[in-house]
């Protein structure tokens, strides 16, 4: 949970990827005695079983094995017969503020508290607009942390066997597929074809010093 709302995407959903592979990385670089690992095989396994849910689907449904994740869980639509990722918990809250907001602003302005108000109203007229932006599509980086992952459990043999980096292989090994996708969706800034030459003002922002030099 976080707050009172649940959590759905990849890195905070069940027992995050990160947090997973930051406790491996105590058992096997840490001084940690193997009677007291941090995570035992159980929930490891509990861990990797969660996060297979959030394998590209898309993907998976052309060639078995390929290790490309979602951030987000996704649904199927019928009309484009594709998965979307989006975060469903954050959706439900945005589609919410139609109904529930415009009473609470009126009592919130009634009571004095007029910056709170006016906050929440800004909120309520972008909730549209907040929804359409959540439905970006997922990029390589949790692609890479699993792959990260993966190399982790293969280092973990002493403390756990090789059973649960197995068990992670068996459905991330093809890498030669991976490897075509990225790429595929590489960013390449001066192709004619904008599927490839447009970035999101995000990442722009953080690579524009590489991109002037």
């Amino acid at each position: 949970m976080t707050g009172f709302w649940p959590a759905n995407d990849f890195q905070v959903s069940g027992l995050p990827s990160w947090i997973l592979s930051t406790l491996l990385e105590a058992n096997i670089y840490g001084r940690i005695p193997s009677s007291s690992l941090t995570i035992d095989l159980e929930h490891l396994n509990l861990a990797l079983d969660a996060i297979e849910s959030y394998h590209d689907y898309n993907e998976q449904r052309q060639q078995e094995s390929i290790p490309a994740m979602t951030f987000w869980s996704q649904y199927y639509n019928e009309t484009s017969q594709t998965w979307i990722s989006i975060p469903s918990n954050m959706v439900q809250l945005f589609n919410q503020f139609d109904h529930n907001l415009s009473e609470i602003i009126k009592l919130l302005e009634l009571i004095g508290i007029k910056g709170i108000a006016k906050l929440i109203s800004v909120i309520e007229q972008q909730s549209d607009i907040l929804s359409k932006i959540l439905r970006i599509p997922s990029d390589f980086d949790d692609t890479y942390v699993h792959i990260g992952l993966g190399s982790l459990l293969k280092l973990s043999e002493k403390q756990y066997s090789l059973v649960p980096y197995e068990k992670w292989l068996k459905s991330n090994s093809n890498f030669k597929q991976l490897i075509q996708l990225t790429l595929k969706y590489s960013y390449r800034p001066t192709h004619v074809d904008q599927d490839y030459n447009t970035i999101d003002p995000r990442t722009y922002y953080w690579l524009r010093e590489f991109l002037y030099d």
